[in-house]
């Protein structure tokens, strides 16, 4: 049977392409390509981490399924030791301007047929506004719902040219095209964290500051 993923890892998941050479950065216990290659979606995967407790579990864990033969275990910060043939680059469970950090390290990356799969905890504004300045297009987004929280999951590519964002695709990101129940709520969210912005920078006098954030949220309400 399978290791357990949760709806977030799970969403990461079904974001990695079928047979790719994945690297997961950041694995802590290394579950991800794991369960990547038990369910046969990639058959070789390198899992990083900059931490050697975390990187010992992971490989505890690669050793009691048998899998020694197709995860390898690096100690690595970013991707600096890891294998540049990797297709599908999984960073998941950072700060967005710390993912930002660890593609800028990476030059290699900026190559169209290489895959990333991002989930940015924190700073995902940040983190589109980056990828775009970069060159990157974001060709996906999901949301995954776990114990009530929303992550929001990235799936991106390189184009090579510098892409223009909306305020609004900044903001939410593809959730604004998008009609499903979770893509909903997340925009839902994002707007009540916009209005709830708004109304503090009004009460601190800061005027012109809580009006663009109100003219923000009165297009995102566009799209609801």
């Amino acid at each position: 049977m399978p290791v357990h993923l949760d709806q977030r890892l799970l969403t990461v998941a079904g974001l990695v392409r079928e047979g790719a050479y994945l690297a997961d950065i950041g694995t802590d216990h290394g579950y991800l390509p794991v369960y990547l290659v038990q369910t046969g979606r990639i058959s070789r995967a390198v899992a990083a981490d900059i931490n050697e407790k975390p990187l010992q579990q992971a490989a505890s864990a690669v050793a009691a399924y048998g899998l020694e033969q197709q995860i390898t275990t690096v100690l690595s910060d970013g991707l600096k030791q890891v294998d540049d043939r990797v297709e599908d680059i999984v960073i998941a469970g950072m700060g967005g301007e710390l993912i930002g950090s660890i593609i800028s390290g990476a030059k290699w990356l900026k190559n169209a047929e290489k895959r990333l799969i991002l989930q940015p905890m924190t700073q995902d504004v940040y983190l589109r506004e980056y990828l775009a300045e970069q060159g990157f297009v974001i060709e996906d987004e999901r949301i995954a719902e776990d114990h009530r929280h929303l992550y929001v999951v990235f799936s991106v590519s390189f184009a090579g040219t510098r892409q223009i964002l909306s305020p609004e695709e900044q903001y939410v990101g593809k959730s604004i095209y998008k009609t499903d129940p979770l893509s909903r709520k997340y925009l839902q969210k994002k707007l009540n964290r916009l209005e709830k912005i708004s109304a503090g920078l009004e009460k601190s006098g800061k005027q012109s500051e809580a009006a663009e954030h109100r003219q923000l949220a009165e297009q995102l309400k566009t799209y609801l």
